[in-house]
């Protein structure tokens, strides 16, 4: 039955209770509610009831026979029209008509309700009975009644649903910050909220949203989208402050030094996790950044034969067959370009390319190798792979190649 709802149609509370017949009783059948034994509470109310002919124990007992509906529901249905004077018990039938889909007795009942009593429930009812036949104009109205009465949650989550079906996104945003302004942040509003923010590219508010949103639960996956944000903004400094903040993964940090181009940094910190996890792929990450501390500006190389040793011992300690793609061509390729062992490059760039085929680096450092032994015929062919593409083939390294590889063929 319509759980939810029946369960805020409790109109009397234990003190009142208490001053009624059969105090026992009552108490024991509350306890039974607290223990989730409805049908042993429903009884006691039942009994209650048929014993005093009083309508709050008739209330009681129907509102957990429709709740989970109990054997006595029908029973209890039938002695309920002979008190529909008292509101409460009125919109219980009013809510049993709703479920069972007749609509034109529930609304007849709420009709006459709504102008007995303000109470917002009797509006809600009726929108619930409208957006069920899909008529979200007349459903929105009865929700907007009900919520200047009472504004809690689920309601206002009635109103954004229809509001976001009736495309009035904006409508529906506004009712959400008034919420959230006049209330608080919780998991559904802040959550619809920030998917508004994110449809409509408001960053900003996003940003606020997911600091709230982290608030509630403090859940680092908010600060994560955060960061995500902030990257797509370019603003790489306030994402790294939020690494120094929270518990931020090492790759995460590596990346964000590596787009302010604090190579050094981001080295230190790929070196260490390394010598902390002993994960090879950290030790990669080394020798790709301090190839990126070292080189030269204008040849793009690295000049130094130390330091371009160390480069390729970290290479030879951490790039195997398993590794990541990006380490086997950036290994290949440095073992090709510096002329140290061209076949093991090549070797290195086809694992890359078994794995990404069509990736076009990866295709011209395999024709770089197969330059630098003199088979520049295949070279070309290889090369010839890449040119579809005019953005990498108009690129100064792809251009360099090609020119190399040409003169090759005419010699």
């Amino acid at each position: 039955m319509y759980r939810g709802l029946l369960s805020l149609i409790i109109v009397f509370i234990l003190t009142s209770l208490a001053l009624a017949k059969g105090e026992d009783k009552i108490l024991q059948a509350l306890i039974y509610e607290e223990h989730g034994q409805f049908q042993k509470a429903c009884d006691i109310y039942t009994n209650l009831f048929h014993e005093n002919n009083e309508s709050i124990y008739l209330q009681k007992a129907l509102l957990l026979a429709l709740s989970v509906n109990l054997k006595q529901k029908d029973e209890l249905l039938k002695a309920s029209k002979d008190f529909l004077e008292h509101t409460a018990i009125a919109r219980l039938n009013a809510l049993y008509f709703f479920e069972i889909g007749d609509y034109k007795q529930a609304e007849a009942i709420l009709y006459k309700l709504v102008k007995e009593e303000q109470d917002y429930r009797n509006y809600e009812i009726l929108g619930d009975i409208f957006a069920k036949k899909a008529l979200y104009t007349k459903a929105l109205e009865q929700y907007n009644l009900a919520y200047k009465l009472f504004g809690y949650e689920n309601l206002l989550l009635k109103i954004v649903e229809i509001n976001i079906k009736n495309k009035n996104i904006n409508q529906a945003k506004k009712a959400l910050e008034e919420f959230v302004k006049s209330s608080q942040c919780t998991l559904k509003t802040c959550t619809l909220l920030l998917k508004i923010y994110q449809e409509q590219k408001d960053h900003k508010a996003s940003i606020q949203t997911l600091e709230k949103l982290y608030k509630l639960n403090n859940d680092i996956k908010y600060i994560y989208a955060i960061i995500e944000l902030l990257v797509q903004e370019k603003n790489y400094t306030q994402a790294l402050n939020l690494t120094q903040k929270y518990n931020i993964d090492p790759d995460t940090k590596i990346f964000l030094y590596t787009q302010t181009k604090d190579y050094k940094k981001a080295y230190e910190i790929a070196l260490k996790h390394y010598e902390l996890s002993k994960d090879k792929k950290y030790l990669s990450m080394a020798g790709v950044l301090e190839f990126e501390i070292h080189m030269d500006p204008k040849s793009k190389k690295v000049t130094d034969p130390k330091i371009l040793a160390s480069i390729m011992k970290k290479f030879e300690q951490s790039v195997d067959v398993r590794s990541d793609t990006l380490y086997q061509n950036y290994y290949g390729y440095a073992l090709i370009e510096y002329d140290i062992d061209i076949a093991k490059g090549i070797e290195l760039v086809g694992w890359a390319l078994e794995q990404e085929p069509q990736n076009l680096y990866y295709l011209d450092s395999l024709a770089w190798g197969y330059y630098k032994l003199k088979n520049c015929k295949k070279a070309y062919e290889i090369l010839q792979k890449t040119f579809h593409d005019k953005e990498f083939a108009n690129s100064q390294e792809s251009k360099e190649h090609l020119k190399a590889i040409e003169k090759c063929l005419k010699q």
